[in-house]
């Protein structure tokens, strides 16, 4: 995993770190590898924590020291770097370090599929990339400021406002009226619709069938007296008829 065999009758410094599944190993040092996709092996309650054996290879032969063990905390490549070159152990200090690592990666599951504000989510991204750079390059202890505007940035994404849904209806030459708590809307060629918010409308006319008209039951009939000025199966109307934008208003005495 290294890329190279560890030198005999010498100490070499080995560390490993696994964070959500990723795994990076460092030599001396330095990162010589890392890879994502390591399935949960330590928290099972079967789970068997054992090194130098394997059952595929043989047994790794020589000495170790200093061993140790961090549950719950992640070191970084600094940290790792650190302990080489001074022989300083990562202490306790360092958990605001992985506090900020934490809350990383919970940052960094949440998507925007439309459910925030573009500026919101920018913003977040923003302080990701940033504390992600500085987590790398920076050793201090103190991460307390990152990690309270981290958790501000997630507690304010702003949830981005539903769009209305619209049903929609062509009438042409609208005349619009509101009765009994409903709106309706009449136009030329007898097409007319009816809405209980103005945004979504439902067409109830079926055009110039006739018997049987929507709202003018037989149009020969009961428009005769429009028709007798205006004129029927004539002119620009020749087989049909052409009733053009009304304006509506309440008829008690109308009969359909």
């Amino acid at each position: 995993m290294v890329g190279s065999r560890i030198p005999t009758n010498t100490w070499s410094h080995l560390a490993v770190t696994v964070n959500e599944g990723l795994v990076e190993v460092y030599l001396n040092g330095e990162r010589k590898f890392s890879g994502a996709g390591l399935e949960d092996i330590f928290t099972t309650d079967d789970a068997v924590f054992s090194l130098a054996v394997n059952y595929w290879d043989v047994p790794y032969k020589g000495l170790m020291d200093e061993l140790l063990i961090y549950d719950g905390m992640v070191l970084s490549a600094n940290e790792i770097k650190t302990y080489y070159e001074t022989g300083e152990f990562p202490t306790g200090l360092n958990l605001g370090r992985t506090k900020l690592q934490e809350l990383l990666v919970n940052a960094k599951v949440i998507k925007n599929y439309g459910t925030y504000t573009d500026e919101s989510f920018l913003a977040l991204q923003t302080l990701i990339k940033e504390y992600e750079a500085a987590l790398e390059s920076d050793k201090k202890d103190d991460w307390s400021a990152e990690i309270i505007a981290l958790q501000a940035a997630i507690d304010g994404l702003e949830k981005e406002e539903a769009h209305p849904n619209f049903q929609n209806v062509g009438i042409h030459d609208p005349s619009i009226i509101k009765a009994n708590g409903k709106y309706y809307v009449f136009g030329t060629h007898i097409e007319a619709a009816k809405s209980d918010d103005l945004m979504n409308w439902e067409r109830f006319t079926n055009g110039y069938t006739t018997p049987g008209n929507a709202l003018y039951g037989d149009l020969s009939a009961n428009l005769a007296g429009s028709f007798q000025w205006a004129g029927e199966d004539d002119a620009d109307s020749k087989g049909g008829f052409s009733v053009w934008a009304p304006e509506i208003f309440w008829n008690e005495h109308y009969v359909n």
